[in-house]
C-alpha cells in the first residue's frame, strides 16, 4: 500500500524549526511520523516552530470533514523530540 505524505510547512518555518531545534533529529522525527503504522494511507505532518512542536494525522481519506483515525505528537524537549499520542 502506498502512503501520502503532506507536509504542512512553509519553507521559511521548516528552517526556523531546523535552527531552534536540530536538523538532524528533525528529519528523524518527520520521517519517524511519516513511517508509522503504514496501513493508515495518509499523514499530514504540522510543524509549528514557534512552540517547537509537530502534529500529525493519520487519515484514512483526504476528506477534510474526516476525523482523524489516529494522531501523534513530537515536542522538542532539548536534545530531541519526544513522542505523544
Amino acid at each position: 500500500m502506498a502512503r501520502i505524505v503532506q507536509i504542512k510547512c512553509d519553507p521559511l518555518g521548516m528552517e526556523k524549526m531546523r535552527s531552534v531545534t536540530n536538523a538532524m533529529a528533525l528529519d528523524r522525527c518527520i520521517g519517524y511520523l511519516s513511517n508509522w503504522c503504514m496501513e493508515i494511507p495518509i499523514v499530514r505532518i504540522y510543524v509549528n516552530p514557534d512552540k517547537k512542536e509537530i502534529f500529525a494525522s493519520y487519515r484514512e481519506s483526504d476528506d477534510n470533514d474526516a476525523r482523524p483515525k489516529f494522531m501523534m505528537f513530537a515536542m522538542w524537549d532539548g536534545d530531541g523530540f519526544s513522542f505523544h499520542s
